[in-house]
């Protein structure tokens, strides 16, 4: 038996998985298998998954599935898994060689801890780069214990500020499988979700585990244009509203958690509003959104953005004609 599981859904992604698997043939730490899981690829994942395996002698296997999507993808490799731990690998990105040893460390270091996760560099198309946790600032690493750059979040105590922002990628992610089995898996609750389902897993699991935070940037996340989260602005948000409309469901919840939700319920909401009145041209989208956005908290933002969509968008036109013609009138007095 393996110490750790690699689980790896791949759906159409065969062009990627060279420079992924080749991060995974670097690693120091050997004592791993891998599981991919082809979600009904049209492009040959499968067979160019397999073929990789085998040059980079990689002990694994590859799960071939109809396309049911990505939540269910990443079920089936966790199940699969024959490892006590869990590390979720997206197929377009990279562990840095030592990534294994050291998020491993972690969790042996530390018997409590079920959940680890690191920090990561986000690479974006015009070659800018950006670390996580200079813009996560809803994670308040002030106030948490730490030993080294090792920080430890106490059972519960994540849940509120995971609520503000998304930092438990799959790619950075390693958990113990009875923290997977205890969550549920992937498409527990909201099966049906195109993005979001890595924050709707993390929401679970940061409930029930005492979670680490090693702050190395060991993953390489490539912020590619065609991605899902990133292709569809409005498709992202929507998934996200229906992870906070579920959470906000459960009368748990402390005030603190409760708050943080609406908040970001609020922000979400009026920035999908903005979108859809500003790059879509649509106002009644947009007025709709400010109604979800006012629902979760009351904002000025939501309310600003109300106030533009219900004026008739020919008149702004015609305002901002005007504004120019006096402009160049000025410039040539």
């Amino acid at each position: 038996m393996p110490t750790i599981s690699v689980c790896m859904p791949v759906f159409n992604g065969a062009r990627f998985l060279p420079r992924t698997l080749y991060s995974l043939r670097d690693q120091g730490f050997r004592d791993f298998e891998v599981v991919v899981v082809d979600d009904g690829s049209t492009d040959g994942s499968a067979d160019e998954a397999e073929r990789l395996l085998a040059l980079y002698d990689l002990t694994g296997r590859v799960i071939r599935t109809p396309n049911r999507g990505s939540a269910r993808a990443r079920d089936t490799a966790c199940v699969a898994a024959r490892a006590p731990i869990i590390a979720t690998l997206d197929c377009d990105d990279w562990w840095a060689p030592d990534y294994l040893a050291d998020m491993l460390a972690v969790l042996h270091a530390h018997r409590e801890i079920d959940l680890v996760y690191c920090d990561l560099l986000e690479e974006f198309p015009d070659g800018r780069e950006i670390l996580k946790s200079d813009v996560a600032k809803w994670i308040e690493l002030p106030r948490v214990p730490c030993e080294g750059d090792v920080y430890r979040f106490t059972r519960g105590e994540f849940f509120a500020m995971l609520l503000c922002g998304q930092v438990l990628f799959p790619s950075c992610t390693m958990y113990t499988k009875t923290l997977y089995e205890h969550c549920g898996g992937y498409a527990a609750t909201l099966p049906h979700l195109t993005t979001s389902l890595d924050w709707d897993f993390g929401l679970r699991a940061s409930r029930l585990a005492t979670v680490a935070f090693l702050k190395r940037p060991l993953l390489r996340k490539y912020a590619r244009a065609d991605s899902v989260s990133h292709a569809s602005f409005i498709r992202t948000g929507t998934s996200s509203i229906r992870v906070l409309q579920a959470v906000l469901e459960d009368s748990t919840l402390r005030p603190e958690e409760r708050r943080n939700a609406r908040r970001r319920g609020a922000v979400i909401s009026a920035a999908c509003a903005y979108d859809f009145w500003a790059t879509h041209k649509s106002s009644t989208q947009a007025m709709k959104w400010v109604f979800k956005s006012l629902r979760f908290k009351w904002n000025w933002s939501a309310v600003g953005i109300g106030i533009k969509a219900m004026i008739p968008r020919v008149w702004i036109n015609r305002m901002r004609s005007g504004e120019s013609g006096s402009s160049r009138m000025s410039g040539r007095r």
